[in-house]
């Protein structure tokens, strides 16, 4: 957990997996939902993969990550708001290198998600989130990534990313088969 003004804790990660085990085996809960904002906010990738092995519930990281992709593109200049068809300033920057290095720092975690749970295991409206907002940000890679791991296999999944994707007019992600 990130400590106050900046500081540096001085235990090394495996002092920190150590101390993490030796918690939840007096009780601590890997489930409680502050773990996972703390972890994935101190940029704790390791921890995060560590959580995932014992079996933490991590379903809203995609919710995480779209939250910061807003917010990082807020902090850019574009905004994203619900119901906005059309945000050809927000489309451009989901497709600007700047935007792009960030998404795919933070998509690490939720590539790691699978590896151990599915898409079906998801917090169903962090999903629809995570969808939403690549779609407004035309981010077809993000879309690409959630179909090569089974969303289509997710019938009403698919078909809110069918409707949003025209409702926004993603044109990057309407060329993907889906």
């Amino acid at each position: 957990m990130p400590l106050p003004s900046g500081q540096k804790s001085n235990l090394s990660q495996a002092d920190v997996i150590r101390l993490v085990k030796l918690l939840v085996r007096h009780g601590a809960d890997l489930n409680d939902k502050f773990v996972l904002s703390c972890v994935y906010g101190a940029d704790g990738f390791w921890l995060f993969k560590e959580l995932l092995s014992m079996n933490a519930d991590m379903s809203e990281i995609p919710w995480q990550i779209a939250l910061d992709m807003r917010s990082f593109t807020c902090e850019n200049g574009a905004t994203l708001n619900f119901g906005e068809a059309v945000n050809l300033k927000a489309a451009r920057f989901g497709k600007s290198a700047k935007f792009m290095e960030f998404y795919r720092e933070k998509m690490r975690y939720f590539e790691e998600f699978l590896k151990f749970k599915s898409l079906k295991e998801l917090n169903k409206g962090g999903l629809r989130f995570f969808i939403e907002t690549n779609l407004a940000l035309d981010n077809a890679e993000a879309i690409e990534f959630l179909l090569k791991n089974g969303l289509c296999e997710l019938t009403d999944e698919c078909e809110f990313l069918r409707k949003r994707a025209k409702f926004y007019e993603a044109t990057e992600v309407l060329k993907l088969k889906f």
